[in-house]
Formats: structure tokens, C-alpha cells, sequence
């Protein structure tokens, strides 16, 4: 499911809005006014903030995992790399972890593992 949303270009904006909500580094103003007037929607009872919790933390672990599984991927495609450098600024323990493991974590090595291969040591 990841591998499909990270390979087109307009549905990774589902993948920029579980990294950063509503940024407006990614989401153009009038996608943000759309956003707001599903926030009126009377047929949810919860506040946005904590739908978008619930989402981020079910999501967030998995996409940690995709990174790390893609660094090669990521690091070449100019439209991943700004994606993972987001994803490693999340530090929450609510949003890292999947089962015991930091994905987080998982991540780092994952890339430090490619630096060490290009450079011979980190």
C-alpha cells in the first residue's frame, strides 16, 4: 500500500499529511480552506487534532519502516528525500514505535548503513 502512494506523485500528498499536517511548506492555501470545511463536518464527533493523532500514530511507524526499508529510493528521488528528512524530525514516542521496535531508530541505521557504504566509515 506505501510503495503505491510513494510512487505517485499526487497521492504522496497523503503521506505529507500524516508527516505534517496542514503545512503550508506543502499544502497549497486553498487545499488547506478545503481541509477546513471538512473540519465543520457535523458526522464526526471528534476534534481534528485528535483524529490526526489517531492517524499519525497508527501511520507513522509503518512509513518509518517503508524509509527504511527504501533509503536507496529515497535518497534519489527528489520528491522522497524532503519526505524522509521530515519523517526523521518525529521524535514522539507515540508515533515511532511499532510493537518494541524505534522505528526511529531503525531508520537511522538504515541510512547510516548507506553513508558507511559511499564513505567507507561514518
Amino acid at each position: 500500500m506505501i510503495d503505491t502512494l510513494m510512487k505517485e506523485k499526487p497521492a504522496r500528498k497523503v503521506i505529507w499529511y500524516i508527516l505534517n499536517a496542514r503545512d503550508p511548506k506543502t499544502f497549497l492555501p486553498d487545499v488547506v480552506k478545503l481541509l477546513e470545511v471538512g473540519d465543520q463536518s457535523m458526522t464526526c464527533k471528534k476534534p481534528r487534532h485528535v483524529k490526526y493523532s489517531e492517524l499519525k500514530s497508527a501511520a507513522m511507524p509503518h512509513l518509518l519502516e517503508w524509509f527504511s526499508e527504501n533509503i536507496d529510493t529515497c535518497l534519489s528521488d527528489s520528491g522522497l528525500l524532503p519526505m524522509l528528512v521530515t519523517a526523521l524530525g518525529h521524535d514522539d514516542k507515540n508515533f515511532i514505535f511499532k510493537d518494541d521496535e524505534n522505528m526511529l531508530t531503525t531508520v537511522h541505521k538504515a541510512l547510516a548503513s548507506k553513508v558507511e557504504k559511499y564513505t567507507g566509515r561514518i
